[in-house]
């Protein structure tokens, strides 16, 4: 089940808060965790549109494809023959993206 790009967004962000809180966790809230984290990926679905995962990531569509030629982010087919982004690649890339940025700005990627 596809959303909206601004709700796939939304979930997105969402995911990477709740893995983040879910790695921080007690072991009973972790397993809680588990079932939310599972619905917001069925939403979002496996993959994300390379315009959204730019916008995700705060950079333009064609530093994500110049990414993607380099092999620095692999895009999957989808069935209607367009190139996306694996929803667990951009998650990774997000958190890893979060934790080199400072609290409150942007840093170049």
């Amino acid at each position: 089940m596809k959303s909206r790009p601004l709700e796939t967004e939304e979930a997105v962000h969402s995911i990477v808060r709740l893995r983040r809180a879910e790695r921080t966790a007690d072991a009973e809230t972790a397993r809680e965790l588990g079932p939310v984290l599972d619905v917001l990926e069925r939403v979002v679905g496996p993959t994300v549109s390379r315009a959204g995962a730019a916008r995700l990531l705060g950079i333009s569509y064609s530093s994500l494809d110049r990414w993607i030629e380099k092999g620095d982010i692999s895009a999957v087919p989808t069935p209607a023959g367009r190139r996306e982004i694996a929803l667990s690649d951009l998650v990774a890339l997000l958190e890893d993206v979060e934790q080199c940025r400072p609290e409150h700005g942007r840093m170049a990627l």
